[in-house]
Formats: C-alpha cells, structure tokens, sequence
C-alpha cells in the first residue's frame, strides 16, 4: 500500500514539474515532446527519491509515469465555449 501511494505522489509531483518546465519554456518546445522525453526519467528520479529500489523502481517508474500523463491530460482537457445569443428586439 506504501507503494502505491508513493507513486500516486511521484505521478501528481512529475506531472508539476513537467507542466511547470512546458510553461516556463514557453512556446520554446513542443509541448509533447517535452512530456514524452520528461516525464518517464522524472518518474523514476521522483520513485528513487520515494525509497524505491530494485525491481520495484522498474514497475514503479512506468506506473507513475502513466499517472503524470493520465492527470495532465484530465486536467489540460479542451474546452468549448459556448455563446448563446439572445435574439430579443
């Protein structure tokens, strides 16, 4: 259980870190390459970090990777605007 929290925690930390450097950048670099080079090595930093080793740091890295991605997507989701137009005279 300890370890499924630590990598919710690396998850939700890499996907700041990762977003933060994308904004900090600015349009410098594409946005997905910045997260498709990231976010898989700063996982693994993060789950190091957490006091994962050994075959474990190998399952946990992907897994907190995935997670990163799964919540930048749930929250950098596109919206639509919609506007009504009120047609009274």
């Amino acid at each position: 259980m300890d370890t499924l929290i630590d990598i919710i925690i690396s998850g939700i930390a890499v996907s700041f870190i990762v977003e933060y450097l994308i904004m900090v950048t600015g349009g410098l670099f594409n946005a997905r390459i910045v997260r498709a080079i990231l976010t898989l090595p700063l996982s693994a930093i993060a789950c190091w970090y957490l006091d994962i080793f050994g075959f474990e740091l190998i399952v946990a890295a992907p897994a907190s990777a995935f997670l990163s991605l799964a919540a930048t997507l749930l929250v950098n989701r596109p919206t639509e605007v919609t506007q009504v137009v009120s047609r009274r005279r």
